[in-house]
């Protein structure tokens, strides 16, 4: 990483919030690095441990980071492995991010750095100081950030696993089967359950049965509940 130089000591420490602003408190991400270079490790934690906005946490509280930043020169799905399981923002806001700054990223592994949080995956040749502040900063706020070659390929990734695992087996990315998605289409159209069954040719028990599982399944209130949850699911 450009302009890094090799210091003395491990992980620094600081405070979990820094002195209020003038316009209230700012708001810390936490960050763990990760990496099996010294240098690169001491470098990333001086340069993002010197920004208000960022507490650089060691290895060992994991648990507590906002953004698991992993450097290696070269990622395999062992260095990808020292992410450590998916865990939960603790702020409770979606999983935790993970960004992956390397120059030799392997394509057929990115469904298993996606499935560990990586969010961003930037070139370690052309990432200093504020490319890194930026990267961790942006995967806090839940932003993605990936070279095109990759996207490409996690859309062809979705589409596969659309075309070749879901759609085979009667079921769609909604987590919904197509016999679902039929009867919450008609529900959002404003159909009673004597309406929705004389559409599909159901009985009324197998339309009241279909909307009691999707409703059991996903936690859903009732039928208006159902009906906004089928709208964010994309299924009308």
């Amino acid at each position: 990483m450009p302009g890094y130089a090799a210091l003395d000591g491990g992980d620094c420490a600081c405070p979990v919030r820094v002195p209020p602003s003038a316009g209230g408190s700012v708001k810390v991400t936490n960050v763990v690095v990760v990496t099996s270079d010294p240098l690169l490790r001491n470098g990333a934690t001086v340069l993002l441990g010197a920004q208000k906005a960022v507490c650089v946490l060691p290895e060992s509280e994991l648990a507590r980071a906002d953004v698991v930043l992993l450097l290696e020169a070269r990622t395999t799905r062992n260095t990808l492995s020292k992410l450590g399981p998916v865990g939960r923002n603790p702020t409770g806001n979606g999983p935790r991010s993970c960004v992956v700054v390397t120059d030799d990223f392997n394509e057929d592994d990115l469904l298993t750095a996606v499935l560990l949080g990586v969010t961003a995956v930037i070139p370690l040749r052309e990432t200093g100081g504020p490319q890194l502040l930026n990267a961790v900063l942006a995967a806090h706020k839940g932003i993605v950030s990936m070279p095109p070659v990759l996207q490409r390929k996690l859309l062809a990734l979705v589409q596969d696993v659309d075309s070749q695992v879901l759609r085979p087996n009667g079921l769609m990315m909604s987590g919904l089967t197509e016999r679902e998605c039929d009867v919450l289409r008609l529900l959002i159209e404003g159909l009673n359950t004597e309406q929705i069954a004389g559409k599909l040719a159901y009985s009324d028990r197998t339309v009241k049965n279909v909307l009691h599982r999707v409703m059991k399944r996903h936690g859903l209130r009732n039928r208006a509940h159902a009906a906004a949850y089928a709208v964010r699911a994309c299924v009308c």
